[in-house]
């Protein structure tokens, strides 16, 4: 005989899991304690709609969902099988046969099942003949817009990384490993690390102060992300980073980067002389906002 007790679940892609992501699942928490109910959080591995790269990979997005007291965390390819499923089929099979579902929390805009029928107004329906709650969270806003990943999307691409990072509630993260470089860095007495990062990330452009980590250690740096328009123009974005108080060889282990403000756009210099004064200023720069004052 099955014992498990019932459940309010929350579902979505979660992508970047930011501020309003955080409001939803706090939701879920209370009303789960509420009605002593175990708190689940059904997550999309990616998002359903095509979109030009991701904030968190599912890694990273169980990871900071775990940082949270739900009970079980359910991560579902997002597959044509999935988006073809009738909502009915989604919601009566899963939702409420195997998950025990007695309550449901989603945000405003979501929806699932095939033709995305299983919208808002579909689950209030299907809720009231089940006899499942529901709560649709309305989304939190900063400065007048609507907190979203796509927002928080464009903001990456198009320089904002300071207000991305006020909107995730956090410093934007990514990871990758460590690959052999032309060496200029070296050459103009700048050694940096340059990561192989999986394709689907977004990485922001631009230099910028940053914190990279490995082996649970820590150290302040300056990174580019870019195509290296002054000498190398095959359009390849690559993280080249600059570890300040850091000698040595850096070991050849999946790195983590913590992007904390921007400095500057990538551009082109007239030559080497240019760019090693550059980067210095940057490197400068970032040693004030880390208070690294000399």
């Amino acid at each position: 005989m099955n014992f498990m007790k019932h459940s309010a679940v929350a579902i979505g892609t979660f992508d970047g899991f930011h501020l309003g992501h955080r409001h939803l699942v706090g939701k879920l928490i209370g009303i789960a304690k509420k009605r002593n109910l175990k708190p689940i959080l059904v997550v999309l591995s990616k998002p359903i709609k095509p979109v030009a790269g991701i904030l968190t990979t599912e890694q990273e997005k169980v990871a900071l969902i775990s940082q949270y007291p739900v009970d079980e965390i359910i991560v579902v390819s997002a597959s044509k099988e999935l988006v073809s499923q009738s909502a009915a089929s989604f919601f009566e099979e899963f939702l409420c046969a195997k998950l025990k579902m007695k309550h449901l929390v989603v945000g405003r805009d979501f929806a699932f099942g095939r033709g995305r029928q299983g919208d808002t107004k579909w689950l209030k329906k299907e809720s009231a003949v089940s006899g499942t709650g529901i709560t649709v969270v309305e989304p939190l806003r900063r400065g007048g817009k609507v907190i979203s990943s796509s927002l928080i999307r464009a903001y990456l691409k198009t320089g904002g990384l300071d207000k991305a990072n006020e909107l995730l509630g956090r410093f934007y993260y990514f990871e990758g490993l460590p690959e052999k470089g032309r060496g200029l860095g070296t050459k103009i007495g700048v050694p940096t690390v340059n990561l192989k990062v999986e394709d689907e990330k977004i990485l922001p452009p631009g230099v910028h102060t940053a914190i990279i980590g490995v082996n649970g250690r820590e150290w302040p740096a300056v990174i580019n992300i870019g195509i290296r328009p002054t000498f190398f123009s095959e359009g390849k974005t690559v993280p080249e980073i600059n570890i300040l108080g850091f000698s040595g060889k850096w070991p050849a282990k999946k790195t983590g980067v913590y992007l904390c403000s921007n400095i500057r756009k990538e551009k082109r210099f007239a030559n080497i002389s240019d760019l090693t004064k550059q980067i210095a200023m940057d490197i400068a720069q970032a040693k004030a906002y880390f208070g690294m004052l000399e």
